[in-house]
């Protein structure tokens, strides 16, 4: 099992080599890295709905505030019947 650990351990070495090594070269031509920070169709929407909240707070509260004052029973009443119709 020492083996396959060793070869295991050399394998995840090389992988991370070849990913810096890509990462310089995209660095190298000026194109964007890919990270949360570029916003697109592709990102997570955790990276984006915490982009919008850094960006507009008072929304962000302003949201949250009428969340709170609707209660829970009601937005979970409400997103039964909005969600579908988001997802089509």
């Amino acid at each position: 099992m020492k083996r396959a650990d060793e070869l295991r351990t050399l394998e995840l070495q090389i992988r991370i080599r070849m990913r810096r090594e890509r990462w310089r070269a995209r660095l190298a031509s000026g194109a964007p890295d890919g990270g949360a920070d570029r916003g697109g169709p592709d990102t997570f929407p955790r990276s984006q709905t915490l982009r919008m909240v850094l960006a507009h707070p008072g929304v962000a509260a302003g949201a949250f505030a009428a969340a709170a004052m609707l209660g829970p029973s009601r937005l979970i009443r409400w997103a039964a019947m909005l969600l579908p119709l988001l997802r089509r």
